[in-house]
Formats: structure tokens, sequence, C-alpha cells
């Protein structure tokens, strides 16, 4: 294979790790650091959960791809409903925490659930426009 095949996983890496870095130390100037640690779900397991997701759709998306370039924005959107309905049960759970920082965690959440879906869908627009 080619290698040239997996750098839209490099990107994805690559783009996690700098907005993890800007998402932290932004919520870490806004309420401080000890108070990061009420929240329900950390900001290093959100991004974990976002990336391993982003990459594990990347990837299923770089091999569909590969064998049929027709069904690959079908994949993606069954893919990306299939996260959306996870990430559901994680923001269920957030609601259920009882911290005074909620409002900083729910939009935490949700910038980085919009970052990661923008990423996936400009590199599944890449996918399938890049020439045969």
């Amino acid at each position: 294979m080619k290698l040239s095949m997996f750098k839209p996983l490099l990107l994805v890496v690559v783009f996690s790790i700098l907005f993890f870095c800007i998402q932290y130390y932004s919520l870490v100037y806004l309420i401080g650091e000890s108070n990061l640690n009420t929240f329900r779900f950390s900001i290093v397991e959100i991004y974990s959960f976002f990336t391993i997701c982003s990459l594990l759709i990347v990837t299923i998306l770089i091999f569909v791809r590969k064998k049929n370039l027709d069904i690959v924005g079908y994949f993606y959107l069954i893919l990306t409903m299939v996260k959306m309905a996870i990430a559901y049960f994680f923001l269920h759970q957030i609601n259920q925490n009882p911290s005074i920082f909620l409002t900083y965690e729910k939009k935490s959440f949700f910038i980085s659930f919009i970052l990661f879906l923008a990423i996936e869908t400009l590199i599944t627009i890449r996918l399938l426009n890049k020439n045969q």
C-alpha cells in the first residue's frame, strides 16, 4: 500500500494535538487547572475518544474508497451517526454531573465534537475529490 494513503490519519493526529493544547490552556486560563478536575470526563478523555473515533472513521473510509468510491459518502454518514450516538451517551453523563462548571464542560464537549466533525468532513471531501 502507498504511504500517502495514510496521510489523512496523520492530519487527524496533528490537528487533535493542536486543538487539545488550545482548548486545554484556554480552559486553564478561564476556570483554573484545579477546577478542571470537577469535570465528569477530563479533556484528555474527551479528546482521546474523539481522536480514536476519527482515526477509525478515516481508516474505514480509506479502505472503502479503495474498494468502491461510490459508497464512501454513505459510510461517512453511517459512521458519523454511530459516533454521534455514542457522544450523546457521554453528554447525558455530563448532564448528570452537579458541577458548578457544567456550562464550561458542555461547551468544551461541543467544541471538541464540532472540531473533530469538521476534520472528518474535510478529509472525507478530500477523499471524494481525489483523482484516481
